[in-house]
C-alpha cells in the first residue's frame, strides 16, 4: 500500500491531479476491503477530504487497539477517520472501562457511534437515570444492547414503560431487561398486533407468555408460530398451544433439528407411541434439554413405568429437572413392588438434602458410577448401570 504517499487533498491542486488522486484513492480503498457503494457516499459528503486524509494509518492504529475490523467499524462511522486516537479513542475505552463496562471495544464494534458520545454529558446520566426507572444492572443492559444509549430517556425508555404497563405487563423493567429490543418496537405497530393474533390463535394469556419468553415479539405469526403449531400436530402432540404455554422456548427450537429427533427418541424408548407424546406433552422441558439428559431421563421414566404403570401420568408432578435426585430415587426404590408417587418424591426430597453442597451433584453421581461399574465389563453391566454410563456421557466432571 502507497497510503502514506497521499497528496492531501485540501491543498491547492490542479483538477487533473485531483482526479488522478480520487482515482488512486479509490483503487487502493477498494484493495483494502470498503466497498464501492461505501466509497461513492463519502465522495458525496461535503468533508471527504478531511475523512479521506490518512485512513491506512487510521486502520493499523484501530487493529492495534484490539479492534479485529476496522474497515467495517469505519464503513459504520466513517467519523472515526477524523477521530484521534490519543484524544479521543483512548479515553474513551478507559473511561468505559472505569463505568463498569468489561468489554469497551466490543461495545463500540457492535455501536461505534459511542465514540461520539460524551461520557459526562450522554453515558453517566444515562446509567443514572436508568437505575432511577429501575434498572438494576444499566451496564448489563446497555451491553447487551448499545443502541440504548441513542434513546432518550423521557420521549422513548419511560413511555415505553409506561404503555406496557397500560397492556397489562406488571413489570415492564424485568421485560426489557430480558429482552432490551423492546424499546425498539412500536407498541401500535408490533406489541399490541402480536398479543392479538396470539388470542386469535388460541392462547388465553399472550401477556404471560411473552413475559415468559419476551424473544416472542420477534417471532413472525406467520412464519414462525403458525407453522410451529403445525408441524407439532403433524408430530402427533394433541394440544400444541398448551405445550408452547407450558414452554415458550419451543418456539425457539428447531422441529428438524431438536423436536423430531427428540420425539423420535421418546417413542424408541417408551414402547407406547402415544404414551411417549404424553409424556412430552407433560413434561415439555424434556423436549428442551440435550440429547444427553432427555436420553437419561426418558429411560429413567422407563424404569419407573415397570416399577409401576400407574405412576406415569402423574410423573409431571415429580422435579424432572433435580435429575441427579431423581436418578438415585428411582435406583433405590427399582426392587420394591407398587412405587407410588408419593414414595417416590419422599425418596427424591431425600436424596436432594443429602447432596454434599460443595460439589457438583453431577460429580456425585459420576463417582458413585465409577465405583459401581469399574471392574465390571460393558456386558456384564446391567441396563440401569449402562445408563448411568450414558448420564456420565453427558454430564461427567469437567476438567480443572
Amino acid at each position: 500500500m502507497s497510503w502514506n504517499n497521499w497528496i492531501d487533498l485540501r491543498e491547492n491542486i490542479s483538477h487533473v491531479k485531483y482526479s488522478q488522486e480520487i482515482s488512486t484513492r479509490t483503487q487502493e480503498l477498494l484493495a483494502a476491503g470498503f466497498t464501492q457503494e461505501w466509497i461513492d457516499r463519502v465522495s458525496s459528503e461535503a468533508n471527504n477530504i478531511t475523512l479521506w486524509k490518512t485512513p491506512w494509518e487510521k486502520i493499523e492504529e484501530l487493529k492495534i487497539l484490539g479492534f479485529t475490523n476496522p474497515i467495517k467499524l469505519i464503513t459504520s462511522l466513517p467519523a472515526i477517520l477524523g477521530l484521534s486516537i490519543e484524544d479521543n479513542i483512548k479515553p474513551k475505552i478507559d473511561e468505559l472501562k472505569t463505568l463498569g463496562f468489561t468489554n469497551p471495544i466490543k461495545l463500540i464494534t457492535s455501536s461505534p457511534a459511542i465514540l461520539g458520545y460524551s461520557i459526562e454529558d450522554n453515558i453517566k446520566p444515562k446509567i443514572d437515570e436508568l437505575k432511577t426507572l429501575g434498572f438494576t444492572n444499566p451496564i448489563k443492559l446497555i451491553t447487551s444492547s448499545p443502541a440504548i444509549l441513542g434513546l432518550s430517556i423521557e420521549d422513548n425508555i419511560k413511555p415505553k414503560i409506561d404503555e406496557l404497563k397500560t397492556l397489562e405487563f406488571t413489570n415492564p423493567i424485568k421485560l426489557i431487561t430480558s429482552l432490551p429490543a423492546i424499546l425498539g418496537l412500536s407498541i401500535e405497530d408490533n406489541i399490541k398486533p402480536k398479543i392479538d393474533e396470539l388470542k386469535t390463535l388460541g392462547f388465553t394469556n399472550p401477556i404471560k407468555l411473552i413475559t415468559s419468553s419476551p424473544a416472542i415479539l420477534g417471532y413472525s405469526i406467520e412464519d414462525n408460530i403458525k407453522p410451529k403449531i403445525d408441524e407439532l400436530k403433524t408430530l402427533g402432540f394433541t394440544n400444541p398451544i398448551k405445550l408452547i404455554t407450558s414452554l415458550p422456548a419451543i418456539l425457539g427450537l428447531s422441529i428438524e433439528d431438536n423436536i423430531k429427533p427428540k420425539v423420535r427418541l421418546a417413542k424408541k424408548i417408551i414402547w407406547d407411541d402415544d404414551l411417549a407424546i404424553n409424556i412430552l406433552e407433560s413434561a415439555p422441558e424434556i423436549i428442551g434439554t440435550k440429547i444427553d439428559k432427555t436420553w437419561t431421563i426418558l429411560r429413567w421414566l422407563k424404569i419407573l413405568w415397570l416399577l409401576n404403570q400407574k405412576i406415569i401420568p402423574y410423573y409431571k408432578n415429580i422435579n424432572i429437572k433435580e435429575l441427579e435426585s431423581f436418578i438415585v430415587a428411582v435406583d433405590a426404590l427399582r426392587n420394591k413392588k407398587d412405587v407410588t408417587i408419593s414414595q417416590l418424591r419422599k425418596e427424591i426430597a431425600k436424596y436432594k438434602k443429602m447432596w454434599d453442597k460443595k460439589k457438583r451433584k453431577e460429580v456425585i453421581v459420576w463417582e458413585d458410577l465409577k465405583r459401581k461399574n469399574e471392574r465390571k465389563a460393558w456386558e456384564n453391566l446391567s441396563p440401569e448401570e449402562k445408563l448411568l454410563h450414558r448420564y456420565a456421557r453427558g454430564y461427567a466432571p469437567k476438567k480443572k
